[in-house]
Formats: C-alpha cells, sequence, structure tokens
C-alpha cells in the first residue's frame, strides 16, 4: 500500500535513494553517463548532443583557457527552450514592437542565415531563467527540502521565475553527479503514493482550477508558435485548435528534444504538423501521437497516471466539447500536491 502523507513521504527519502531507484528501474530517457558541456561549446553542438541524447538539457561547466583555472566551475543548466527563446528574440529583435506575423514572412535565405550564425553562438550566451542560482543538492539530502528549496524555489527573489524545471545533483567532492528533474519527482509520487488519498481522489477541475489557455490556430507556423510562446512569458506549452476552437494538439518545448540545428530552417511548416512527425527524423517520417489532454472532470490520479506513463510535462484539460480550458503543469502537481495536501 502507497503512503498517505505526500510530503512525509519526501521527507522520508534521500536523494541517493531516488537516484538508486530510477537506475534500477532502467529509465530509457536517462543516459547512463552525466551530460556536461562547456560554456564555449558552440548552440549547435549542445542541440546535436541533446538530440543524441534524447535528453532537454544538460549541465554547463566553465571551459579550460590559458588564463583561467577555474575550468570546470559549474555555471547552470541550458536546455532546449532557453535555447529556443534565444533565438526567437535573436532573429526578432529589430521588430520587437510587431504585433503580426507579417514579420515571419522573411526571406527564407536570409533566415537560413541567421541559424546558421545562431548555431556558432557560445552556450554562455543561451542561459535560461533555469540557471539564474546555481542549485546544489546533497545526496544525503531529503526530497521534501529538495523540492522545496529547488523545484519550488521558495524564498528566492533573485530570478526573474522562483521554480525550476532540473537541477544539478552534486557529491560531497564536489562533482557532478546527476540531474534531477520535476518529472522524477511526479513519477516517484505516482509509484509510491497511496491511490486512496483523498487528494488524489478529487477532480483535476477542483485541485488545479481552470484558466485561460494560450493557444494557436492550426495552420500557423512553428516559428510563430515559439513568437506567441516568448510574447507570453516565455510559457513551454501552447494549445493547437481547429477553426472552431477546439483542441486538436499541443505543441511544447518537450517536442524540440530532437531537434538540430538544420531542422530549424524548416521552422516555417504548419504547427499542427511538427506535433506529428517522428523525432527520431524530423521531417522525414510520420507517427500518430495522442492529444495530451483530459476531461476536466477527471481524477487527479489518472492525471499523475497519463503524466508518468507518457512521459509529459504538461496535460491540457478539456470540456464536453473539446475546447480547451485549462492546463496543468509538473509544477502545478508538485506545488499542490506537496504544499496543500
Amino acid at each position: 500500500k502507497g503512503e498517505a502523507c505526500l510530503a512525509g513521504l519526501l521527507r522520508r527519502t534521500s536523494v541517493k535513494a531516488l537516484l538508486a531507484e530510477r537506475a534500477a528501474l532502467g529509465r530509457k530517457d536517462h543516459p547512463s553517463r552525466v551530460v556536461v558541456f562547456q560554456h564555449n561549446n558552440t548552440v549547435e553542438h549542445a542541440l546535436a548532443t541533446l538530440q543524441s541524447n534524447r535528453i532537454l538539457g544538460a549541465p554547463v561547466t566553465l571551459g579550460a583557457s590559458a588564463e583561467d583555472h577555474d575550468a570546470g566551475t559549474y555555471m547552470g543548466i541550458v536546455d532546449v527552450g532557453s535555447i529556443f527563446f534565444h533565438l526567437v528574440r535573436d532573429y526578432l529583435a529589430p521588430h520587437q514592437d510587431a504585433k503580426s506575423e507579417d514579420l515571419l514572412a522573411e526571406d527564407q535565405a536570409s533566415f537560413q542565415k541567421a541559424v546558421r550564425e545562431f548555431g556558432k553562438q557560445l552556450l554562455i550566451t543561451v542561459m535560461g531563467e533555469d540557471t539564474g542560482v546555481i542549485l546544489k543538492a546533497e545526496e544525503d539530502g531529503n526530497l521534501e527540502d529538495l523540492v522545496a528549496n529547488s523545484f519550488l524555489g521558495e524564498g528566492n527573489t533573485s530570478r526573474k521565475i522562483s521554480y525550476v524545471h532540473r537541477t544539478t545533483l552534486f557529491n560531497a567532492r564536489g562533482h557532478i553527479v546527476g540531474i534531477l528533474s520535476q518529472s522524477d519527482i511526479v513519477r516517484f509520487l505516482y509509484r509510491h503514493a497511496d491511490p486512496s488519498h483523498p487528494v488524489l481522489q478529487k477532480s483535476v477541475k477542483s485541485v488545479f482550477g481552470l484558466k485561460p489557455v494560450l493557444t494557436v490556430e492550426e495552420g500557423k507556423s512553428i516559428l510563430f508558435s515559439l513568437l506567441k510562446m516568448y510574447r507570453n512569458d516565455c510559457t513551454s506549452t501552447i494549445g493547437i485548435v481547429d477553426p472552431e476552437g477546439r483542441l486538436s494538439d499541443a505543441f511544447s518545448m518537450s517536442n524540440l528534444r530532437s531537434v538540430t540545428l538544420g531542422d530549424i530552417e524548416s521552422f516555417n511548416v504548419p504547427i499542427q504538423n511538427f506535433t506529428t512527425l517522428c523525432h527520431s527524423a524530423f521531417l522525414k517520417k510520420m507517427k500518430p501521437r495522442k492529444i495530451p489532454a483530459m476531461d476536466a472532470d477527471s481524477s487527479v490520479l489518472s492525471l499523475l497516471k497519463l503524466v508518468v506513463k507518457r512521459q509529459i510535462h504538461h496535460v491540457y484539460l478539456v470540456d464536453k466539447e473539446e475546447k480547451p480550458v485549462g492546463v496543468v503543469s509538473l509544477t502545478d502537481i508538485i506545488r499542490t500536491l506537496i504544499k496543500n495536501e
């Protein structure tokens, strides 16, 4: 039988225990070694490495130089979200006040040139908000403290956003030993929590509430969708709706984990086409993709099951007409289940 107290479960579990359990389960989306970049690696190199390892982000350390004796110093984490939002910001820099998508009708050759130049940038120039504070967690520390201090960033006022999606783990010698993400915490709760917990039996709507959803119409390009996400506080997901306003799919930064620099040049394709593409062969093979959505009256337990089984970071809530009425993120799940059980 699972644990009845969710916060107590995390309090009694060490970071080391979670890492050991994850290794024992043989998680395929975690490489056997920790991928680490140097600050002077290029964006093109980073994208290719993330793609080959099928991961969303990796730690960045200070690269060696003749004048610098601090090589190996941890600098933060770079992920696909920060990389692509920097591309949008830099490419659209001369048009920051533009409100329409007309600015996206640039000459294709000019855009391809801009992408190639972007690929030459150093990683130090595309670090995102997840790296605003150096996050370290001793392996013997408990998961409750990790969640509070890292993922929810309680009491942290030095960043634009208080929460982070992943944190770098160090051992007692200061060596990077792994990465823990919000997904790891949610999967752990799903495996060990008591299914009969009152909160897990409530409806998603009653626990997380309904709220306006950022959407984009079918037919708009990937680049335009990224622009809209960027202008809405760099939100990491956007719903795709048909002409009647029904949710037909969703796009998130997780979709970009298998994109290389050369693929970006094709970002003028309609957004709904991208979300059905096979990530292992971008723009070459197609495969069906289930919409990451559920009825708003479904239980919180079914929400956790969907997130874990599908390995997704957001779930859209829809009404009886299949129109989006809310979206729940991993941050929402962790904050609500742990702090308000």
